[in-house]
């Protein structure tokens, strides 16, 4: 006796999860870099903000079932652009006149 059509797609396997790239949240990317620019005086710091994150990173990772190698990838991603966030000047970097749109 074969299984209704219905109950055979039960058994089937799992199908794997791909998680949205952490390296394109941009409030999260805005976010470490604006804890790493409060912190950028002090090295000790900086390292624990960024292997915090990163244990966090790996752990959310590795939960959903990413391999180390594929979590590496994913952290080095994230921080590079953390880095570019860190690069861009910001809106109150701007002056006034150059915010100002030319009639």
């Amino acid at each position: 006796m074969t299984a209704h059509p219905a109950l055979q797609d039960v058994t089937a396997p799992v199908s794997s999860v791909v998680a949205f790239p952490d390296s394109r949240r941009t409030a999260l990317v805005r976010r470490a870099a604006r804890q790493l620019d409060l912190v950028a005086s002090d090295d000790v710091a900086v390292d624990l903000v960024c292997d915090g994150l990163a244990d966090e990173m790996r752990a959310r990772l590795a939960a959903l079932g990413m391999d180390e190698d594929a979590q590496d990838e994913a952290v080095g991603a994230f921080f590079v652009a953390v880095d570019a966030a860190r690069e861009e000047p910001s809106e109150s970097d701007a002056c006034l006149c150059c915010a100002v749109t030319p009639i």
